[in-house]
C-alpha cells in the first residue's frame, strides 16, 4: 500500500502542478505590455506623400489574459501586477465575444483617428450621422443585467432618438429613477424593452449599470488609411494612429528624431479621451526607453506617479489631438509645455 501511494504521489503533484498553470480563474491579470512601431502598421496613399517618419510613434500596450493560480502567487511578488475580477471587465460574457468586440472598437477607433489627422493636415472629410449608443459592457447585478449586453446598440429612449452615450446618459438621468422604454438593435433586429434606471457603484443617482460608447456613423476618408496591429483591441490608440496619420501626410517632421510613446481614445471633434492601464502603459513606455509618453490630461498625474525617480520620460498630458500637435512641435521648449498643461 505504502508502495502504491508512494508511486502515486508524484502523479497527483503533476497534475496539480499543471492546474495551477493552466486552469483559468474568473479573474485577469494586467501586466505592462510591449511597445508597437506604428508607422510599420500604418499605411496612407497619397501621392506626394512627405519623407518616411523621422523617428517613431509607438503605442503602449496592457497585457490582459486570465489569471491562473500561477499568476496569483506571482503577484504576491511582483508589484506590477493587477487583477480584476473577469465579469467585470467582459460584463459577463463570453471572453472570445469580448475579444471580438474590443477589436470592433479598435477598427472604428482606427477610422475616427485618420478622419481626425486628415482634418487637421487639411483633406476635407465627410461623415454621416450618428448611430446610437453602443453597449461595451454590463455591470454584473446591474439594473439591466440579462436585458442588454455588449455589441447592443440604443437608437432611443421614449419616444427620443439616441444618436450617441451623451444623450443616453442624458436621459437616463432625465428619467430619474423612472421606468423608461429604451430601443435598441442587436444582430441587424430592432427590440424594445421597458427598463428603471437603478443604484450603480460609483455613481450619486440612478443608472443603467452599463458602459458605452457612440456608435460611429460611416466616415468616407479622402485618401485610402490601412492600419493592420494583429489582434490589438480597444480605443486606447485614437491619439497615437492619428499623430502617425498626420506625420505621414504633413510635410512636418512631427516625431523629430524622437521615440513618441502615447495612448488615449479620440472622439470625432479630436477629444482625447481617458483609457485603462494608465500607469502599466507609463512603465512600458519607461522601460522600452520612449523620450516622449502622451496621455489624456487628466491622467497625467497617475501616469508620472507610475514611473519610477530616475525615468527619463517627458509626460505630456493633452486634451485634444492639436493640443498633442502643438505638445510635439513645442517638446524643447519647457515654457510651452508649461503653458500646455496650465490652459488644458
Amino acid at each position: 500500500m505504502r508502495a502504491a501511494r508512494a508511486a502515486f504521489l508524484p502523479g497527483c503533484i503533476a497534475i496539480l502542478l499543471m492546474a495551477a498553470f493552466t486552469v483559468p480563474l474568473p479573474v485577469f491579470v494586467e501586466r505592462p505590455g510591449h511597445l508597437v512601431s506604428l508607422p510599420e502598421h500604418v499605411e496612407v496613399e497619397v501621392e506626394d506623400e512627405g519623407a518616411e517618419v523621422d523617428g517613431d510613434f509607438l503605442l503602449t500596450l496592457v497585457n490582459l489574459r486570465r489569471a491562473t493560480v500561477f499568476w496569483l502567487v506571482r503577484g504576491l511578488v511582483e508589484p506590477d501586477l493587477f487583477f480584476l475580477p473577469a465579469a467585470q471587465l467582459t460584463g459577463g460574457v463570453d471572453d472570445d465575444l469580448y475579444f471580438d468586440r474590443q477589436r470592433e472598437v479598435f477598427a472604428s477607433t482606427a477610422d475616427v483617428a485618420a478622419a481626425v489627422a486628415l482634418e487637421a493636415a487639411g483633406y476635407p472629410v465627410e461623415m454621416g450621422e450618428p448611430r446610437g449608443a453602443l453597449v461595451v459592457g454590463v455591470l454584473p447585478g446591474g439594473p439591466v443585467e440579462g436585458v442588454l449586453q455588449p455589441g447592443d446598440v440604443v437608437t432611443a429612449v421614449g419616444d427620443s432618438e439616441v444618436r450617441s452615450a451623451q444623450e443616453l446618459v442624458a436621459a437616463v438621468r432625465r428619467a430619474g429613477g423612472a421606468a423608461m422604454a429604451i430601443e435598441f438593435v442587436r444582430a441587424d433586429r430592432r427590440r424594445r424593452v421597458e427598463v428603471a434606471p437603478g443604484e450603480v457603484p460609483g455613481l450619486d443617482e440612478p443608472g443603467l449599470g452599463v458602459r458605452i460608447e457612440d456608435m460611429l456613423p460611416p466616415i468616407e476618408l479622402p485618401l485610402p488609411v490601412t492600419v493592420d496591429t494583429g489582434r490589438i483591441g480597444g480605443p486606447s490608440a485614437g491619439l497615437m494612429i492619428a499623430l502617425t496619420v498626420f506625420d505621414k501626410v504633413s510635410p512636418e517632421a512631427l516625431a523629430d528624431g524622437r521615440q513618441v510613446a502615447g495612448t488615449g481614445g479620440i472622439t470625432r471633434d479630436g477629444t482625447v479621451t481617458p483609457i485603462g492601464g494608465i500607469g502599466l502603459k507609463a512603465l512600458a513606455a519607461d522601460r522600452e526607453g520612449a523620450d516622449v509618453f502622451l496621455v489624456p490630461h487628466s491622467q497625467a498625474a497617475d501616469a508620472r506617479a507610475a514611473l519610477p525617480p530616475d525615468s527619463g520620460v517627458t509626460i505630456m498630458g493633452v486634451r485634444r489631438f492639436d493640443d498633442a500637435l502643438d505638445a510635439l512641435r513645442g517638446a524643447g521648449d519647457q515654457a510651452v509645455l508649461a503653458g500646455l498643461e496650465a490652459a488644458a
